[in-house]
């Protein structure tokens, strides 16, 4: 299957839940700026493609059918990844994104970062607590996503670093810390 027939197979099933939850394809068709006989078209064609009735008509509404249940099942599941997806790239261009490095740590590279991410307010916090990232040269007292490194050359250093994975920035910014310390 090719990226084209795999988009409009997204593209039916993202209307398909539409549809399924406004219970009605013409309220779902207005609120996705579609007209409803192009919706009811789309849904029809792909139940004649796959020789099965997804959508039960009535006078009040539609309805799904038992498999048409099973189909919304999944596609709501997909629904959620690409809602993960897009909280992954949606970077907005005024982030502001703490940072703290234990006393007496620079990360040379802090200027890259800056320069692959023009738009971002990169802000030195004390508080490692209150930070989006920290890295520190002690474990973290308090409850946090951690990763412990042990640095390598002449000189050998454990670090621990922190950081809010729920904030999409906070882990790109980790990535990148990660590569430099690796590297």
């Amino acid at each position: 299957m090719n990226i084209k027939q795999k988009l409009s197979i997204i593209k039916f099933a993202l209307y398909f839940n539409d549809v399924i939850r406004e219970g009605k394809i013409s309220n779902s068709a207005q609120k996705n700026g579609i007209k409803a006989g192009n919706l009811s078209k789309i849904i029809s064609d792909f139940e004649a493609i796959i020789k099965i009735p997804l959508l039960q008509r009535g006078n009040k509404g539609v309805y799904p059918t038992n498999y048409g249940l099973k189909i919304s099942e999944a596609i709501s599941r997909m629904e959620q990844d690409i809602e993960d997806i897009e909280s992954f790239i949606r970077i907005y261009p005024d982030t502001q994104l703490k940072y703290h490095f234990a006393p007496g740590m620079t990360l040379k590279s802090l200027d890259v970062f800056q320069q692959e991410h023009p738009g971002w307010n990169l802000i030195s916090c004390d508080d490692a607590k209150e930070a989006h990232l920290a890295i520190l040269t002690t474990a973290p007292t308090w409850n946090c996503e951690q990763t412990c490194l042990q640095t390598s050359g002449n000189i050998s250093q454990k670090l621990w670093i922190t950081c809010q994975m729920d904030k999409a920035e906070a882990v790109l910014f980790y990535d990148f810390i990660i590569r430099q310390l690796l590297s």
